[in-house]
């Protein structure tokens, strides 16, 4: 269960996304205030759209404590065949 604190920090967060105008900086300060809710070592926030025939492309992603390289590996495997 959550204490009072964190569900005003959570109030607290969604009045500030739904004020940000900038969405890069949005998302960035979404996965800084959701660690301090609940704590995680890597994170990456995808703008996502879905085309006429379903499949979904991830674009533009927001990362934290993760490298570039792994950010691509990441990719490739969401756009694999598997």
């Amino acid at each position: 269960m959550l204490s009072q604190s964190q569900w005003l920090g959570i109030n607290d967060l969604v009045l500030l996304i739904n004020r940000n105008e900038d969405l890069k900086h949005m998302r960035r300060y979404f996965l800084d205030a959701v660690d301090l809710l609940l704590p995680y070592d890597r994170a990456a926030f995808y703008i996502f759209s879905e085309a006429d025939d379903g499949r979904v492309t991830l674009t533009s992603p927001v990362c934290r404590n993760l490298t570039e390289e792994a950010v691509k590996e990441y990719e490739q495997l969401l756009n694999s065949d598997i």
